[in-house]
């Protein structure tokens, strides 16, 4: 499990750092029930979405990424109202859960 997480928690404090304009970025990580919770906001509201990048695109494929990392684990992720989070719930596995 740590890869698909460490996968999705790098390039959310990444999109973070790049394009949110902000001068802070926060990162949290929670185990509860059976599901592990991650969350990495920023101090400045946005509209993060999915973007459909054209082939050559060098950037752009950040939450498609983390769309298909999350769900292929049997997670699921979301943006907060006011677009500052991007958080994601997966199901925890293994022995140390």
């Amino acid at each position: 499990m740590s890869d698909p997480v460490t996968l999705v928690v790098s390039e959310l404090v990444t999109n973070a750092i790049m394009h949110s304009g902000g001068t802070q970025a926060g990162f949290r990580m929670q185990l509860r029930d059976g599901l592990l919770y991650l969350a990495v906001g920023s101090d400045t509201p946005g509209k993060p979405a999915v973007h459909e990048p054209n082939t050559e695109a060098e950037h752009g494929r950040g939450l498609q990424l983390v769309e298909f990392v999350v769900l292929g684990s049997g997670g699921v992720w979301g943006i907060s109202d006011d677009g500052a989070t991007v958080w994601c719930l997966f199901p925890a596995k293994g022995e140390d859960r």
